[in-house]
């Protein structure tokens, strides 16, 4: 865990990695992301209620299950499926006050 002041670090331009082996693969995916979209990643996961929009993309994203991300690396868009996810790593960040926010890593195997 790492603490880092909100005026120091812009979390929309921020690249992370973002690991992930499929059901059925032994290789892991890399997704080279924001670490905003890691963070929503995060929420959609544990199906946190607060993220749950009116925007029609959102509320498929919950009913068909899948994510999707934006490489940008890669310049590729992956879309994920959560019954097809067997392991993961994924850096993400919390607000812990007005001023500073915490990296994290979420990880299953």
């Amino acid at each position: 865990m790492a603490r880092i002041s909100k005026d120091k670090i812009d979390l929309d331009t921020t690249l992370i990695n973002v690991s992930v082996i499929l059901k059925g693969f032994r290789q892991k995916l890399d997704i080279y992301t924001t670490a905003t979209e890691s963070t929503e990643f995060v929420d959609w996961l544990n199906n946190n209620p607060a993220i749950h929009s009116t925007r029609v993309e959102d509320k498929e994203k919950f009913t068909n299950k899948y994510f999707i991300f934006n490489d940008y690396k890669k310049k590729k868009t992956i879309c994920i499926n959560r019954n097809e996810i067997k392991e993961f790593e994924v850096p993400f960040i919390s607000n812990i006050s007005d001023i500073d926010i915490e990296f994290k890593i979420l990880y299953v195997q």
